[in-house]
């Protein structure tokens, strides 16, 4: 084994150095310069981000490694040189790419801003370059090569993309492109986050091996995004398509195609894999092989093998490798595979799964560059939103406003051109002056010819005013002026043409000002010189000309700069209105047309006014096919129907949010969105209408009487529940723990030949397949809070076109979609925690049955045990009503339809007449008949409500049975099950023909009966539990209980932070603290227990529990002597002093109150195998119950089972429970041991007497050391699993020692405490413990007469001869056993008791259900935000160093300080950042909808 440590500091700036430095040499000077800077950053930056953000269990990914530092180098290897000049650039990109390795891991802002504000301390500090790290959130950095679409590699450079809307075309271009070409349009909106999204997928796979993880909740768009990448870089995107039975080996199929086309073919290839798809770990092994080698063990057999290489030996010959060299053709396909091959990861960061699965395969972390997807920000939801919403005409206040920009835009640029013409007349004025003059001496130039220079060069020695003219010429040609010079010049042949070409506008002012010297003279005009030289006249002429010009040039040029200018300015203003005219143009056109449709409404007014008269008397005459109550009824509608054409938007707007969020949520929960988003459009101005309810707006009256008759249950929730099933576009998934959806389900697609499945079903998928092909309905029951991956493509309905078709593709196959096919999934799960994965995917519901739905469903079967001729008579009123109201509605839309479709004037159609008026009088009926009916209903109700507390009470105590279910996996009980227990105890209970009487019968027998036959399937420590709730719940409803009361009863005061009490007084040092505190808190917030703290001062209070002893506050004796003579004096004169001044309470409390008083009161100052076969097992007796009319009369089954989470529900729920478990206390266990006792085996032995004694103290040994184990640690150090077969053990060596009837003693109490009984104990102290407990009960001296076990003498053992005698002898055994029996203090049982009531409350406050405030009670959300507040205002600002002792800073003579200071620094900074989490947490609880 050898150990490689890491590199040094130093080492890693020399490798990467060398990288850089070798890459930089074709580039500016600039940047390479920045050589050493760059990596001198880079490894700073590692090992800052190494040591400083360290992995915890929420950020197990922060691990750094030397692959992360090469990547941030191998990103800024993409540069190119011709791009990358200045330092500014390669600085920037330089952050960008250590961005892209480090920053886009990190999952909250606090770490992100760390790591901007560290990268801007390094760039400082080594580039000399500031930057603000908040820039680097506002405007983020982004590099692509992918802004030119269809450019070949070659053409494509990495550089920085700065114009945002440019780069959000072009993604659109992109997504456009792949529409194409899919099968399946995706739809996208490009807003910040994910253009960034995009360009750091697309940098992660076109690099060299590069690989991803994307990490976010579903719906985060990392599929979506990975697709449009892999497209943009023109790779194929593979993805795993998961069937029924898809398996390891299946899974490795996929990974041979992959290996075929990324090594064989060679081509680039995505592999997009998510958590959804992994249904083995196995499949995570495999893909961390992939990842950290490209090879993936034993994946070929020898056949592919050899196939792999045969395919891969023509590109391993082109490079270079022989063709015999199998090895090295295999080494040449990995090597293509893992350049080929770009494996995009997709995990959920939810739950524990990818913080095991990142610990168990490092290579996910190790080899892949992380992208952490967080929740979009309100941005991008908005530009979602947005694109979904944008408009694509403009309205005429747009006409209007593009009119008048139009005509500002034409003034401005109407001023812009004559200001610039006016410029250009200004400056053509003064050319105007000199061009004549130029123009003159150009046509001389021209007339001139050779003959005339050389009649000039003759000269031996010029005429002066020769001389002077040719001198002139030569400084503005540049020559040198003496006559040789000047001869020499006039012999070039170009010298005409340098005359005629001379660039006249840029004369330097030097040779002007020599040339003025000339053109001063009075000589030096052309009249004068042509008298000596002809040509010379032409020379000075022009002479002359460029003088003038030059002149004129000087103060022209500014204005022809300043008219350049304006002519710019004058384009770009011209630019913009013909954009704007265009525009305007457009607008104009669509004016025409709207005129066009006016003109043609305003012809249509027109004739209908020339109409309206003859109208008039037409409806006059039309009036008697109307009644005036019809009339009525339909202007009401009208009315109505207005009203909701207002409020459409804000109506249908709150409809699909309800439709899309609230099915999770429980119908308080529900108002309470509702009511907020009707607010929030009220404040935006949006017209919604109050109390809109979702079945107001999407439900229809009739189609709810339709779904009532199958069986929906008729509370608000259940017909909302439906709405979602019926309305949403997603699947629904219900939460159905009475399976009260699944009947409604069953029911409603009966007739549509619904097909039943279940995901244990080895055929589910073929069943579903062939229910999408044929439009069949489907129900999934028992779904888990885990879906099949295989479902995914039906549960997105990822549906596309081909050929016409309509398909979707279902594991390996694409089949028809029948667009009639619907999918219902339920659970019985009653809390499951469904994954954003699953809940982005389905609509979940929540069916659960509510206590009103079933209040309303019990009396039902209540009326109709009771007064089954009322529940008849409502039943077939309720038929008749609907039906009345259904052919109502019928006959109003026929009369809509024939008025549409009428074709003239209706009075002219005698047969629509008719069909009218006969309308008319079938409405009248009905109207009659219906009024007549609901009159008939209220009197119904009104009988009805009479048996609505047996209901009541029903319902109660189901929902009691039901949160049994929380205390134990095993308590399930169906609502079935409940009910048919409920309505036989009605049935057979005893009847009376008082009502009152029959009431009360009715409420005595249901309730004894649910408890019995409740309780009997509870064990022995929860029946109290369940006899506490039930009485406790029926008394709350009855309104004996306030929620106050209730809450202060189990929690103490609320929130369980006190407020500041009233001080203690010194003289009660006889009463805790604590108590003190709670009578307070009760004085404070009960009206009933006001100033009982300080009749806890003054007098002794006590209170009587029923017919038992008094409950006593327990003042010291010598209290009460003074409180009798000194009565107490209180400040509150409103308080009756009489009353008061001998401590009872007894008669002013409830008998819950009087319990209250007992809690804060009371004394306690002395101080199963087969889990894979249950869904087999479940689905058989299913079955055997659809088939009972099978079996016969005689067949039961018995099942037994430890208590398992996994036992099915169902099973649960429809079966008979019995508990069987140790019997409790000591009578009991003395019981069991007799009761399987043989007679002979007691009573026939040689030893008679003494052998009856020492099995009766055996068996009360075993009772004792059985029962010392509910004391805790005061009975055993360590809990024994002790059971009956050790009693049974121990017997059988008695019988077998002592058959000769010799007792030997030293060897059965050596075997019985050392070995049957010791052999199980560990700890040396309860060895001793239980050697001295059996000698209690097994020794000589237990045979003699008259011995006790106990010194009270009630526990002995008996003299008696037959097995009868001692079992009378045990029940006349206390039930409730002292302390003293088992060795300990009177006050071991105090300790007892107090942790069987603490287990009690516990338990109860476990199974509470979330509650709202009634009756001036705080719910357990007002609760938990008082609370909230509480914990802020005691919290302090801050643990402040500073204000440390100072002597815990002081140096020692090294300069170091104490190490124990340095652990004090970490705690409290890590301290600090506790505070402001805890503050953070409750300011947010604080604020967020108290729902």
């Amino acid at each position: 084994m050898f150990t490689i440590p890491s590199p040094t500091e130093m080492s890693l700036k020399q490798m990467f150095l060398a990288i850089i430095n070798g890459f930089l040499l074709d580039f500016s000077r600039n940047a390479r310069t920045l050589a050493e800077p760059i990596v001198n950053s880079a490894v700073e930056l590692y090992f800052r981000m190494s040591s400083d953000l360290l992995p915890t269990p929420a950020k197990s990914h922060y691990v750094f490694n030397l692959r992360d530092l090469s990547k941030v180098v191998q990103g800024i290897l993409q540069a190119d040189a011709g791009i990358f000049r200045e330092k500014i650039q390669n600085v920037r990109l330089f952050i960008h790419e250590t961005q892209r390795v480090f920053h886009d891991r990190l999952i909250n802002n606090e770490d992100k801003l760390f790591f901007h504000k560290l990268m801007a301390e390094i760039v400082y500090q080594t580039f000399n370059e500031n930057f603000d790290p908040h820039s680097f959130i506002k405007d983020p950095l982004l590099f692509g090569n992918f802004m030119k679409m269809g450019c070949p590699p070659e053409e494509k450079f990495y550089e920085e993309i700065s114009d945002m809307n440019k780069l959000q075309h072009v993604l659109g271009e992109y997504l456009d492109d792949l529409n194409l070409t899919s099968p399946k349009e995706m739809r996208l909106v490009f807003f910040m986050d994910a253009m960034e999204h995009i360009t750091r997928l697309v940098r992660m796979i076109q690099q060299e091996r590069g690989n991803a993880l994307l990490v976010g909740v579903g719906g985060t768009g990392k599929q979506s995004l990975t697709r449009l990448s892999a497209h943009m870089c023109n790779y194929r995107c593979f993805q795993i398509e998961l069937f029924r039975g898809y398996d390891y080996s299946s899974f490795h199929d996929d990974l041979k195609k992959l290996y075929d086309t990324a090594g064989i073919q060679n081509k680039p290839t995505i592999f997009l894999f998510t958590d959804t798809q992994i249904v083995v770990e196995e499949f995570l092994e495999d893909i961390n092989n992939m990842l950290n080698s490209g090879e993936v063990p034993n994946l070929f057999e020898p056949d592919e093998y050899e196939r792999l290489i045969i395919g891969c030996r023509p590109g391993a010959k082109e490079a270079g490798i022989p063709e015999v060299n199998r090895d090295a053709i295999y080494d040449y396909c990995i090597h293509c595979v893992r350049n080929n091959l770009h494996i995009v990861l997709c995990m959920s960061p939810v739950g524990s799964a990818f913080r095991s699965r990142c610990q168990m395969f490092p290579s996910l972390v190790n080899c892949c560059t992380i992208d952490w997807f967080i929740e979009w920000p309100k941005e991008a939801l908005l530009g979602v939103a947005q694109s979904f919403f944008k408009t694509v005409s403009l309205g005429c206040s747009d006409e209007i406003k593009v009119q008048k920009q139009v005509a500002i835009d034409e003034a401005k640029a109407k001023t812009t051109a004559e200001e610039t013409q006016a410029i250009a007349d200004d400056a053509q004025r003064d050319l105007n002056e000199a061009l004549p003059a130029l123009e003159v001496a150009e046509k001389a130039l021209l007339a001139l010819d050779k003959n005339d220079i050389a009649e000039i060069r003759v000269f031996t020695k010029p005429p002066e005013l020769v001389q002077t003219v040719l001198e002139a010429v030569a400084i503005l040609l540049g020559n040198k002026t003496d006559w040789a010079s000047c001869k020499a010049m006039l012999a070039d042949t170009n010298f005409l043409k340098k005359m005629y070409e001379y660039d006249k506008e840029n004369v330097p002012a030097a040779k002007l000002a020599k040339v003025r010297k000339y053109t001063s003279m009075p000589s030096f005009v052309p009249d004068v010189v042509a008298k000596v030289s002809k040509a010379c006249k032409t020379l000075v002429l022009w002479v002359r000309a460029i003088d003038v010009y030059s002149a004129v040039a000087k103060q022209v040029e500014p204005k022809k700069q300043a008219l350049a200018e304006a002519q710019d300015i004058l384009n770009e203003v011209l630019s913009v209105l013909k954009a704007k005219q265009d525009q305007l143009a457009e607008v104009e056109k669509q004016i025409k047309n709207l005129q066009a449709v006016f003109d043609k409404s305003m012809a249509e007014k027109k004739s209908l006014e020339r109409n309206m008269a003859v109208t008039a008397a037409r409806l006059k005459r039309s009036s008697k096919l109307t009644t005036a109550d019809e009339q009525v009824r339909w202007e009401e509608s009208v009315a109505n129907f207005d009203v909701q054409l207002k409020n459409v938007v804000g109506d249908v707007f709150i409809a699909a949010a309800c439709v899309a969020y609230y099915g999770a949520f429980t119908s308080t929960y529900r108002q309470k969105l509702v009511e907020g988003w009707t607010k929030r459009l009220i404040e935006l101005q949006i017209p919604a209408t109050e109390n809109m309810t979702l079945v107001s707006v999407l439900a229809d009256i009739y189609e709810i009487r339709q779904w009532n008759a199958d069986g929906l249950p008729r509370d608000a929730v259940s017909i909302e529940n439906a709405v979602l099933v019926t309305k949403g576009r997603r699947w629904p998934l219900m939460i159905d723990p009475q399976e009260q959806a699944n009947r409604w389900i069953r029911n409603r697609e009966a007739l549509n030949k619904l097909k039943i499945i279940k995901l244990s079903n080895s055929n589910f998928l073929r069943t579903l397949e062939a229910c999408i092909r044929a439009g069949l309905p489907v129900l999934m029951e028992d779904v888990g809070e885990a879906l099949d991956p295989a479902l995914e493509p039906v549960l997105l309905k990822q549906t596309f076109k081909q050929g016409g078709r309509v398909l979707i593709r279902l594991g390996d196959s694409d089949i028809d979609y029948d667009r009639n096919f619907r999918f219902y999934m339920t659970t019985k799960l009653s809390n499951p925690h469904y994954l954003p994965e699953v809940c982005i995917k389905v609509t979940v519901i929540y069916f659960t049955v509510t206590k009103k739905g079933l209040e309303d469903q019990l009396l039902s079967d209540v009326v109709s045990l009771e007064r089954p001729d009322l529940e008849e008579q409502r039943n077939e009123l309720i038929m008749r009503i609907n039906a009345d109201k259904n052919q109502l509605k019928s006959i109003e839309d026929k009369i809509l339809k024939l008025l549409f479709e009428s074709e003239g004037n209706i009075l002219d159609n005698e047969e629509l007449i008719n069909t009218l008026n006969d309308s008319k009088v079938t409405s009248a009926v009905i109207k009659q008949r219906l009024a007549e009916s609901e009159t008939t209903e209220e009197k119904i109700s009104v009988a009805r409500e009479k048996y609505r507390c047996v209901a009541e009470r029903g319902s109660v105590m189901y929902f009691v049975v039901s949160d049994m279910g929380e205390v134990d996996p095993m308590y399930q009980f169906s609502l079935k099950y409940f009910k048919q227990l409920f309505n036989n105890t009605i049935s057979t209970s005893e009847k009376s023909d008082d009502l009152q009487t029959r009431l009360d019968i009715c409420l005595e027998e249901t309730t004894v009966c649910i408890y019995k036959n409740v309780s009997r399937g509870l064990f022995e420590k929860h029946k109290l539990v369940f006899s506490f709730l039930l009485c406790s719940e029926i008394m709350k409803t009855e309104g004996e209980i306030t929620p106050l009361e209730w809450n202060f009863f189990l929690r103490g005061p609320i929130g369980g932070i006190e407020k500041q009490n009233v001080p203690k007084p010194e003289n009660t040092t006889w009463l805790p603290l604590n108590v003190w505190k709670m009578a307070c808190e009760m004085s404070d917030t009960f009206e009933d227990f006001r100033y009982i703290h300080y009749d806890l001062d003054k007098t002794p209070v006590w209170i009587r529990l029923d017919e038992g002893p008094e409950v006593r506050a327990n003042p010291p004796p010598e209290r009460y002597l003074y409180a009798i003579l000194d009565p107490p004096e209180y400040n509150d004169g409103d308080l009756p002093l009489p009353d008061r001044v001998n401590g009872n309470w007894n008669d002013r409390l409830t008998a819950f109150q009087k319990l209250m008083f007992v809690k804060v009161f009371r004394e306690e100052r002395n101080c199963h195998l087969a889990a894979s076969w249950m869904n087999a097992m479940e689905d058989i007796i299913k079955n055997i119950q659809e088939t009972s009319s099978l079996l016969h009369s005689n067949f039961r089954l018995y099942l037994s089972s430890m208590p398992a989470k996994h036992f099915p529900v169902s099973v649960l729920q429809n079966s008979v429970k019995v508990t069987n478990e140790p019997p409790k206390g000591i009578r009991a266990n003395l019981r069991r041991a007799f009761i399987d006792m043989s007679t002979s085996f007691f009573e026939d032995h040689p030893l008679g007497m003494d052998w009856r004694k020492i099995i009766f103290g055996i068996c009360f040994f075993h009772a004792v050391i059985l029962e010392r184990k509910k004391f805790g640690p005061l009975g055993w150090n360590i809990t024994y699993a002790f059971s009956d077969s050790d009693r049974e053990c121990a017997l059988l060596n008695m019988e077998m020692f002592c058959k000769d009837g010799y007792i030997p003693w030293e060897t059965l109490i050596y075997i019985t405490g050392e070995i049957t009984y010791g052999g199980r104990v560990t700890d040396a102290q309860d060895q001793r413990c239980l050697r001295t407990i059996l000698k209690f009960f097994f020794r000589p001296e237990t045979l003699k007469p008259k011995y006790k076990y106990s010194e009270s003498g009630i526990y002995y053992p008996p003299l008696v001869k037959t097995l009868a005698t001692v079992k009378a002898y045990i029940e006349s055994l206390p039930l409730i056993d002292e302390p003293e029996m088992f060795g300990l203090h009177e006050n071991a049982n105090i300790a007892f008791q107090l942790n069987e009531t603490n287990a009690l409350l516990a338990t109860i406050l476990d199974v509470q259900p979330r509650i709202v405030a009634a009756d001036g009670g705080m719910s357990n959300d007002d609760i938990t935000y008082e609370l909230a507040e509480a914990v802020l205002d005691r919290l302090i600002d801050k643990l402040d160093i500073e204000r440390a002792n100072p002597n815990m800073f002081t140096l020692d003579a090294k300069g170091r300080i104490n190490s124990l200071t340095i652990v004090l620094m970490q705690e409290t900074e890590r301290f600090n950042k506790l505070l402001i989490i805890i503050k953070f947490a409750c300011n947010a609880h604080g604020s967020s909808p108290r729902l």
